[in-house]
């Protein structure tokens, strides 16, 4: 939303990369950012394989939930503007996904950085390791167990799209609690209805900038940029005291 310098410049990265999968951008974007991100996607269609959708003002969760019916693939992967997926690990993932029905997702290894001046392009800062969830416990509640006591994040791993459909049902009537809603709830609908697999090959970098949510503390690993020490996390989960304990949830945490 209203970053068209990112979003252009992962279309070149894919097209520069020679990715020949499809590409579903849903954007929520004010009418002159929306202007010049669908330019550059009239440019690349020739090189790309892009359905290009305007949702202007819409949420993330209800943008991801709208795009469920444009997808016909029987795997799919979320993005957001400044991640980057590895073609190669992506194919590795599915191959992974056709030969292990018990799972109902799979990523591979994922990494972070810094640019400078937290812009889109410029020198790299600093990088650090992004942790996903690995849980292949055979029994769903044991998985749920063990993604939330030491939680990260399955949304960018490669899903089987019935297990997508299922993640986001009626996702946009709870969109209000953005972190329940948007991330929480699809993390823990993976693992209820597979094991979530993770593979020995790079399959994602994600960039951390101010023009991402608050940096926050979490699980992964901290990253030199100018000389300061920045925690780039995965789950955004820093106040899931305050959270549960608040007025729409103090009921079911006290029963």
């Amino acid at each position: 939303m209203n970053r068209p310098e990112y979003m252009i410049r992962l279309l070149r990265y894919y097209r520069d990369v020679g990715f020949s999968g499809r590409i579903c951008i849903g954007d929520s974007s004010d009418a002159p950012q929306a202007r010049q991100t669908h330019e550059a996607v009239s440019e690349l269609q020739g090189d790309l394989d892009i359905e290009y959708q305007r949702y202007p003002g819409v949420n993330g969760v209800e943008c991801v939930h709208r795009l469920l019916g444009l997808i016909t693939t029987p795997y799919a992967a979320f993005a957001s503007d400044d991640d980057f997926f590895v073609p190669s690990a992506l194919e590795a993932c599915i191959e992974f996904l056709e030969t292990h029905p018990g799972y109902s997702a799979a990523h591979g290894l994922a990494a972070l950085l810094s640019i400078e001046a937290n812009a889109a392009y410029g020198e790299v800062t600093g990088t650090g390791f992004y942790q996903q969830p690995r849980v292949e416990d055979e029994n769903p509640s044991l998985r749920l167990k063990n993604l939330l006591g030491n939680y990260s994040v399955t949304l960018f791993s490669v899903h089987r799209i019935e297990t997508w459909r299922k993640m986001y049902q009626e996702a946009p009537e709870i969109g209000e609690w953005k972190r329940f809603g948007g991330e929480l709830l699809q993390c823990s609908r993976t693992v209820l209805q597979g094991k979530v697999g993770e593979l020995d090959c790079l399959s994602l970098v994600r960039q951390i900038h101010d023009h991402r949510n608050a940096v926050q503390t979490g699980p992964n690993r901290e990253a030199a940029n100018g000389g300061q020490r920045i925690n780039m996390t995965a789950s955004g989960m820093s106040d899931e005291f305050e959270w549960v304990t608040g007025e729409d949830w103090l009921p079911s945490y006290t029963s």
